[in-house]
């Protein structure tokens, strides 16, 4: 596996790499780790940081600071993920076992993928996790930039023996804009039978990055979070210095997966916001959604096409119209005040949107391409 983030931090990396160790494949991370290291039987070949723009402090410089980051960001951009394909070319030198599949994670990892197929002779599975040309991006526009990446990804896609992405929506997406079947492994997790909601919901948790395109500006806003006493919400996540939240804020510092489980359990209802626009956020379904449902807790999710389709089949809560406060509020309302109904939906959903499910789906497209479970 190729990967261009942090191993223990990617939930869907760690439970694909799982689940593959667990049918018996052994398997190599190659990921931006300082160290390398084992980590449950997986070996991870750390590639230390991969420069970027980390921890910026714009309210520390001049005024020509942002302009100029503005303009600017696209070439880091860029040189990072140059920088992150010659590491991994040559870590690959290093591997003391030429692997029969190579699993590239989203397109910065595509490229040295299909080189190293290539010379290994391994078949290929490209994983995307978003549709990489459809992201919301900051920085100054880039047509030619975005074109030249879309003409390279349909290229390179091609050549892989499965192509795997994260929800119905955006399989039909790529489907259609590359002429090949995508299958759908979803960011589902385990479900947890020690972990449960509470009697009473005593707000809203959002989990994730603190930072600007996440529509956490209307949460801000809603009345039912600044007004309602001992109801509020809860923020768990790196902060962005350009996003200022308000007093009223509960904000937890960074957790694992499992502080934010128990977060989730002791709160409520989790919070699942995105700005409507980038075709990457129309057809998202982000973890964030599925680690709710595997708490058993409700969800208040923003009302895009993927979101709405998923939360309205299985009732397992409200979607809101983004940058509406109001419409917030009144989603959260509706949760709250009907509270043991949506529980009692979540529970009966766990079955469906769990990773058992979705592990099952992975299995069957490694043994689809590679012939069958491995020996023994």
């Amino acid at each position: 596996m190729i990967t261009k983030s942090i191993y223990e931090s990617d939930a869907r990396v760690r439970r694909e790499a799982e689940t593959l160790t667990g049918m018996g494949h052994s398997l190599q991370v190659i990921a931006v780790d300082e160290d390398s290291q084992n980590i449950d039987a997986i070996d991870v070949i750390g590639l230390g940081e991969v420069s970027g723009l980390r921890g910026s402090r714009a309210t520390t410089r001049s005024w020509l600071y942002r302009p100029v980051r503005w303009f600017l960001l696209p070439e880091h951009r860029a040189r990072a993920i140059r920088q992150f394909q010659r590491s991994v070319m040559d870590a690959a030198g290093d591997l003391e076992t030429a692997p029969n599949i190579i699993h590239a994670h989203d397109f910065p990892a595509l490229e040295p993928a299909v080189e190293l197929a290539d010379r290994f002779d391994a078949k290929l599975i490209y994983d995307t996790h978003e549709i990489w040309t459809g992201m919301q991006r900051h920085g100054r526009p880039e047509p030619i930039g975005r074109a030249r990446t879309k003409s390279l990804e349909t290229t390179l896609a091609r050549k892989a023996q499965a192509v795997i992405t994260v929800s119905e929506g955006a399989a039909k997406f790529l489907g259609e804009r590359w002429g090949l079947p995508v299958s759908v492994v979803r960011n589902t997790f385990p479900t947890h039978a020690d972990l449960g909601p509470p009697e009473h919901p005593s707000g809203v948790v959002y989990a994730g990055r603190v930072g600007s395109g996440r529509d956490l500006e209307t949460a801000f806003e809603s009345s039912i979070l600044t007004e309602s006493p001992g109801f509020g919400l809860h923020l768990m996540g790196p902060a962005d210095n350009s996003v200022v939240v308000p007093s009223t804020v509960v904000s937890h510092p960074s957790g694992s997966l499992e502080e934010v489980d128990r977060l989730l359990a002791k709160v409520g209802i989790a919070l699942v916001t995105l700005i409507d626009g980038p075709v990457n956020h129309r057809v998202a379904l982000p973890n964030k959604l599925f680690q709710a449902v595997s708490v058993g807790v409700p969800v208040v999710a923003a009302n895009l096409p993927e979101m709405r389709s998923l939360v309205d089949q299985h009732g397992i809560g409200v979607t809101y119209t983004p940058r509406d406060p109001t419409s917030m509020a009144e989603a959260i309302g509706r949760v709250r005040d009907d509270y043991p109904t949506y529980v009692a939906n979540v529970r009966a959903a766990q079955s469906a949107l769990s990773w058992d499910v979705d592990s099952s789906r992975l299995s069957d497209i490694y043994e689809s391409i590679d012939g069958g479970p491995p020996p023994g």
